[in-house]
């Protein structure tokens, strides 16, 4: 199973980020669909994390902190995942694009992140790191999207 996370701009994909699935993602994964146990909603965040592996959590992560962040609601449902894709050699399911939008200055940020709450929780996948850092300022506006894949 892997995963990557899409950088949109203006409603198209311009990069692609690939991610490593955490084993807390495995466990939840086989949990929520072979024993209904689990949660019916993902989180979208930003952050940075020096040293992450499959063993990371989410104490391993620094957090955007700046005025506007939060972390970005993905509802577990048909609305806010597309149907799965047959592609060469893989199945793949996405998310919905989704927006952060800043209203003061954030700290600094080089991954993407999916948890299972709002704040805390369960680090579930996070993005290998950007080549080069974002900061986004009063009025900036940054969209991605999550596509997870069998291979």
């Amino acid at each position: 199973m892997h995963g990557e996370y899409f950088i949109v701009k203006d409603g198209k994909v311009v990069s692609r980020v690939p991610n490593t699935i955490t084993k807390a993602f495995e466990t939840a994964i086989l949990n929520q669909h072979f024993r209904n146990i689990g949660t019916p909603t993902f989180y979208l965040g930003l952050g940075t994390c020096s040293n992450y592996s499959r063993e990371s959590t989410m104490e391993d992560v620094v957090e955007v902190t700046g005025s506007g962040y939060s972390r970005v609601q993905i509802v577990r449902d048909s609305v806010e995942w597309g149907e799965p894709q047959s592609e060469p050699q893989c199945m793949r399911i996405t998310s919905a694009v989704k927006t952060f939008s800043a209203s003061g200055d954030w700290t600094e940020y080089d991954r993407i992140f999916i948890a299972d709450a709002a704040s805390g929780g369960n680090l579930l996948s996070m993005s290998d790191k950007f080549d080069v850092p974002v900061s986004l300022s009063n009025g900036d506006t940054q969209s991605y999207s999550y596509s997870l894949y069998f291979k």
